[in-house]
């Protein structure tokens, strides 16, 4: 615990040291620094002294060659058998120290890639800053402990102690762990591109070398909640998380799925029907969020899903317990009467919208097990849900049964609107759907209702 303390707090110095005070040639134990000269040849080279962004190498030898400065083609670094850095065109400096020539050898890039600039970087807040550690590259045996300053799609900008200045620019960091507050771990790989000092630290801008896709859809979730100034609504963190390259489609941290109680939760359901319907081009030419409300709301149950303190996600349940309740499919399809369809003891589901950086996720599984856990609860035994050509499938894979010839969408030119029907009993047994699916929606929702009683095991 010391020496993980030890590297993230700062160092002092000496007043007038240098920024990155350099370590001698016995720190450089296992590298090789090769010098490529212009029709004369490899020469090798010992380190003089050096730290995270410069090296000085003996070129005593090599003194004779006049003009030694414009013949040097490249450098290559190597520690042991691995290729730490290699330099064309490099960026260096020759000067005679006491009868000894000295070549300083700048490891940081004289101009920065394209791709450290193309995204925006998200900075990360204070007392919520991810945790990186990976085995030393040139100490094995020893962690390395560093905290993540900001990031975006490309890479992670890291802070860490002047302790850890022996960790020069190229080197690969390999297996890192990476930890993110309320999010998870994740392994990526790294490249040290460039560094610098601030604040008696060292800090160091690091690319990607292998991250996968769920490792990035994972840094998109912790942008959302763990990003610094963040702006007041989801929407707004979109076009942030797109700015920084990021996008999110599944959730790694468990968001709660609840009926809305407050008129601000109301509030940013309005905001999240708008957002995922215009998305969907779905919203009439002039069309708000205030526009989202309609005359069934004020008898439904609504739902919302929430992710933190933001509402990333919507469903609602409109009941009908007697023969008077009238349900939304109506208004497209006609009374339910002309239908031949019971409205006794069913319900309908509508107006699912989800956050467009969301959509993909498992949100729609998670409303559907909330639902299944109602239906039993208030003993209803049929569920209708109205659903798109391009939707249908989605409402097949857990049971659906078509009940009318589709009807033209009110907005979307050559999309239709389906009726569908589910049976309580079919959620309950998985008759119509297939295990995996039955098991994923079904198998939680049965275990909380014999718990509470309102199902009885056949094992008691």
């Amino acid at each position: 615990m010391y020496t993980q303390w030890k590297q993230l707090s700062p160092e002092r110095q000496a007043s007038g040291a240098r920024e990155i005070e350099r370590l001698p040639a016995a720190a450089a134990l296992g590298f090789n620094v090769d010098i490529k000269v212009k029709n004369s040849g490899h020469f090798q080279a010992s380190i003089i002294d050096f730290n995270a962004e410069s090296l000085a190498v003996d070129v005593t030898a090599l003194s004779d060659l006049g003009k030694l400065e414009s013949q040097i083609e490249g450098i290559t670094i190597t520690h042991g058998t691995r290729e730490v850095r290699s330099i064309e065109r490099p960026n260096i400096k020759i000067r005679k120290d006491d009868g000894q020539w000295k070549l300083i050898v700048l490891l940081n890039p004289s101009e920065r890639k394209t791709a450290e600039r193309r995204h925006k970087r998200i900075t990360t807040k204070e007392n919520f800053k991810p945790f990186l550690w990976v085995s030393d590259p040139f100490h094995l045996s020893r962690i390395v402990n560093f905290q993540v300053e900001n990031f975006n799609v490309d890479g992670l900008q890291l802070r860490t102690s002047l302790c850890n200045k022996h960790i020069i620019v190229g080197s690969m960091l390999e297996n890192c762990q990476l930890l993110l507050p309320g999010i998870g771990v994740l392994t990526v790989g790294l490249v040290i591109c460039n560094v610098f000092s601030k604040d008696k630290h060292l800090i160091f801008g690091c690319l990607f070398q292998s991250i996968n896709k769920q490792a990035l859809e994972m840094l998109a979730q912790y942008a959302i909640i763990g990003g610094d100034n963040l702006p007041p609504y989801l929407s707004q963190r979109k076009e942030l998380l797109r700015a920084a390259g990021l996008t999110t489609r599944s959730l790694a941290k468990p968001c709660t799925i609840k009926v809305v109680e407050t008129c601000q939760e109301l509030e940013q359901i309005l905001d999240v029907r708008f957002a995922a319907y215009k998305t969907a081009a779905k919203t009439p030419l002039g069309a708000t969020s205030e526009m989202m409300e309609d005359e069934y709301d004020a008898s439904s149950i609504i739902y919302c899903a929430k992710y933190g303190p933001d509402v990333i996600a919507t469903m609602r349940v409109n009941i009908s317990k007697n023969d008077g309740q009238k349900f939304p499919f109506e208004t497209y399809f006609g009374s339910c009467e002309s239908l031949g369809i019971s409205r006794h003891n069913s319900c309908e589901i509508s107006r699912l919208a989800i956050l467009p950086e969301f959509q993909g996720s498992d949100l729609f599984i998670g409303f559907v097990k909330v639902t299944v856990q109602m239906l039993v609860k208030l003993r209803l035994d049929t569920m209708f849900c109205v659903a798109t050509n391009k939707l249908s499938p989605m409402y097949q894979r857990i049971g659906a049964e078509r009940m009318s010839e589709p009807v033209r969408h009110p907005v979307l030119v050559d999309e239709s609107l389906n009726l569908y029907r589910i049976k309580t009993a079919s959620f309950l047994t998985g008759s119509n759907m297939e295990f995996e699916v039955w098991k994923k929606i079904s198998d939680e929702a049965i275990s909380h209702l014999i718990y509470y009683g309102f199902l009885r095991s056949l094992t008691t």
